[in-house]
């Protein structure tokens, strides 16, 4: 049987690269291009193994050596973040390959059942399994609970650290349209104000003029937003040197954030200061 090693490993690549990006679409992630080349370059490689070494091994061996190949892609294309976290995203992997394949043998019969003269487009094919991952992904998004977990923040601006008790919301989506970066919403005098009488002298300024003030306006942007009373506006943005937290006992250190600043208290019971957005936990 005759193989042609370049057709076969633009193929390879070309899959890979939709696989992995139907995982992220339906867990809601990101992967950066630096990971998604090496996912591609491992998966090539496991190609290479295939057509070289893997067709001689035992079932065992095949086995393994798909299991570990699967893992490698996983790891690398979302990093291990918690043992639930790195199982649910190989689940998804595998749902999508078998789903995939699936499709791809009910097409090679078609193709072989039917008469000649008769041609069946792949495109139905692909449609589907598009479907599929818009479903899993909207299903997803529906049966994923909502937390509400309290964290410990630490923001590092260019002329001070401060400390601000967050509430970590899934109902925080909230992006900067310039930047594309996560925004955690905080309370305007928690980033201004050291005592209860600068917070009442901060009630009467405005927030854009306090950034100027500090010289935070070198990513300074304005954030559209609308809340779930329908209220819609801008926010006063700007991006902090790094913001750090601990959740479920693993260190998170975010430099690509948002700031978005609001000129009134989040709590009620001042049980938090922040509002942050989930994105930044993958």
């Amino acid at each position: 049987m005759e193989i042609y090693l370049e057709p076969a490993l633009l193929k390879n690549t070309i899959l890979t690269f939709l696989l992995i990006k139907a995982v992220a679409l339906m867990r809601g992630k990101k992967v950066s291009n630096k990971r998604l080349t090496i996912v591609l370059l491992v998966s090539n490689l496991y190609l290479l193994i295939n057509l070289f070494w893997y067709l001689a091994q035992t079932g065992l061996n095949k086995l393994f050596i798909n299991f570990f190949a699967a893992i490698s892609m996983t790891l690398i294309a979302f990093k291990f973040k918690s043992w639930r976290n790195f199982l649910t995203d190989i689940s998804y992997l595998y749902l999508i390959s078998f789903t995939g394949v699936g499709l791809l043998t009910v097409y090679q019969n078609l193709l072989v059942a039917m008469p000649k003269s008769v041609k069946i487009s792949f495109w139905p094919v692909l449609i589907l399994l598009i479907i599929f991952v818009k479903a899993g992904q909207k299903y997803w998004t529906s049966v994923l609970p909502v937390r509400h977990d309290l964290l410990e923040l630490e923001i590092i601006l260019k002329d001070k650290k401060l400390q601000i008790k967050g509430l970590l919301d899934t109902g925080n989506q909230l992006t900067d349209p310039q930047t594309g970066f996560p925004v955690i919403i905080v309370e305007a005098r928690k980033i201004f104000s050291e005592n209860e009488i600068d917070q009442q002298q901060l009630a009467r300024k405005d927030i854009s003029k306090l950034c100027f003030e500090h010289h935070y306006l070198e990513s300074f942007s304005l954030i559209p937003y609308a809340d779930l009373g329908q209220e819609t506006g801008l926010l006063v943005g700007f991006c902090p040197k790094e913001v750090k937290f601990i959740y479920q006992q693993q260190k998170f250190s975010c430099k690509k954030v948002k700031l978005g600043l609001v000129d009134k208290k989040l709590s009620k019971k001042n049980k938090f200061s922040a509002i942050i957005n989930p994105e930044l936990l993958k």
